[in-house]
């Protein structure tokens, strides 16, 4: 199956964002570059990571170009069963499961579970940030 232009244009914003914000990116990566963080039968569109002090960062993208509730449900699942994160002493680990989206779909994806496990970004069809929707706490 290839990728679509739309789908490589939306991983490449977000990762020209998250370098913005000082994270280090990779793309689609099989495996993690760190050994305190790992997962199985899974792989992120986006991984971006960033330590500073005694803080370490994730951001797990996922982007969807056709999103739908079914679909966003099975991701969530999918990363809260294959991904292991190995907190250090003394260290704070902030994790960000991060959903990458086209305009005028959130209304398809939109529930509860959804809104309190995912950072949402609403991108347009040229690559822009339309709006950041932070989790529901």
């Amino acid at each position: 199956m290839t990728e679509s232009n739309f789908h490589k244009l939306l991983k490449q914003i977000v990762a020209k964002e998250l370098k913005v914000q000082d994270f280090t990116t990779y793309e689609e990566p099989l495996e993690s570059r760190y050994n305190n963080l790992w997962w199985t039968s899974y792989r992120p569109d986006v991984l971006g990571t960033k330590n500073i002090e005694n803080s370490f960062e994730v951001v797990l993208v996922e982007c969807e170009t056709k999103p739908t509730k079914k679909r966003i449900l099975e991701k969530m699942t999918i990363i809260q069963n294959n991904l292991f994160l190995q907190k250090r002493l003394f260290q704070n680990v902030h994790f960000i499961p991060l959903l990458v989206i086209p305009s005028f779909s959130l209304a398809k994806i939109l529930s509860e579970e959804v809104r309190n496990f995912w950072e949402i970004w609403i991108v347009n069809h040229l690559g822009k940030i339309k709006h950041k929707i932070s989790v529901k706490i």
